[in-house]
């Protein structure tokens, strides 16, 4: 399976569908669990869920630095919706 051998892609989706319980049951540790080894990978879409989880703080404290240097890796990846917000 894709997401087991680690591929970004796969893990992204299987993060999406735990978050909203799309074929799995809602499982939102596991979703920032899989997100977060997708972001180690260089994911845009992963990277952009954790900076708003940082900043919004979803998963814990808020902790807008790290929000910001999460958003900045995604800027820096070539996500346009991160570099449009970075640039306000």
């Amino acid at each position: 399976m894709a997401a087991e051998s680690g591929l970004p892609n796969a893990l992204n989706e299987l993060a999406r569908r735990a978050a909203v319980g799309d074929g799995l049951p809602v499982d939102r540790k596991l979703a920032y669990a899989l997100y977060t080894q997708a972001g180690q990978q260089r994911s845009k879409e992963a990277l952009v869920f954790l900076g708003r989880a940082a900043e919004t703080g979803e998963f814990g404290e808020q902790n807008q630095q790290k929000a910001l240097r999460l958003y900045d890796q995604a800027a820096r990846l070539g996500d346009l919706e991160t570099q449009r917000y970075l640039s306000k």
